[in-house]
Parts: structure tokens; C-alpha cells; sequence
């Protein structure tokens, strides 16, 4: 689980759960819908930049 979260279950009924869940999801998907969205976003750029950019601070407010 993620941090924050409590779950008193066991961790193998957690594993099934999420294997019931991804069974559940496989077959009801639309196979056909989904290579249409895979094709329509494969160009997508999800690339990033970054750039530094520095900054003082007026410890004058700080301190105050």
C-alpha cells in the first residue's frame, strides 16, 4: 500500500485482489478501443526539460 494508507489484510489477499482485478479488466476491455487510443497518442512528446533557475531569499522577512 502506499504511504499513509493501512490495510489489516494479509498480503496474499491483497496480491488476489489485485489479480481478480486485472483479470476482471482484461476481459471486459475493448481490445479494438484500445489500439486506436495507443495509435491516436503514440506521438505524443512526454518528454521534459528542466532548467536551473536560481533564487535568494530576502531573510529580512525571515527574521522579522
Amino acid at each position: 500500500m502506499g504511504p499513509g494508507i493501512v490495510n489489516m489484510e494479509p498480503l496474499f489477499r491483497r496480491h488476489s485482489r489485485v489479480s481478480q482485478y486485472v483479470r476482471e479488466r482484461i476481459t471486459t476491455m475493448d481490445l479494438e478501443a484500445w489500439h486506436r487510443e495507443v495509435e491516436q497518442f503514440a506521438k505524443l512528446d512526454l518528454s521534459q526539460s528542466y532548467r536551473v533557475e536560481y533564487m535568494t531569499l530576502n531573510t529580512d522577512l525571515i527574521l522579522s
